[in-house]
């Protein structure tokens, strides 16, 4: 240290590479690292898509119930009615069968 003078300065080279030591949390909220923003926006659909699967969840829990309580008592069956008319076209092929006979 005998070699400096009073109104000279000193400089310091550091021999290899500066290591800056960086913490996880930190490393992970830098704004400029872009993984970390992608990062985060897959975080956030991840949580829209969660909260929209649970809706749809709840809204068909709910029209389930809905329904089931409106829903009428189960009878004995179909209301029996009458006869009806067979439909036109089984009509005509009877008689085009009766007829080639």
């Amino acid at each position: 240290m005998s070699d400096l003078s009073a109104g000279s300065v000193a400089v310091v080279a550091p021999i290899g590479p500066v290591v800056e030591v960086v913490s996880e949390a930190e490393h992970r909220s830098s704004p400029h690292d872009p993984m970390s923003a992608l990062h985060t926006l897959l975080h956030l659909c991840l949580a829209v898509l969660t909260g929209l699967l649970v809706l749809a969840a709840a809204v068909l829990l709910a029209l389930l119930l809905i329904r089931r309580r409106r829903a009428p008592a189960p009878s004995a069956g179909r209301p029996v009615t009458g006869p009806r008319a067979p439909p036109p076209t089984s009509v005509r092929l009877a008689r085009l069968c009766v007829l080639r006979n």
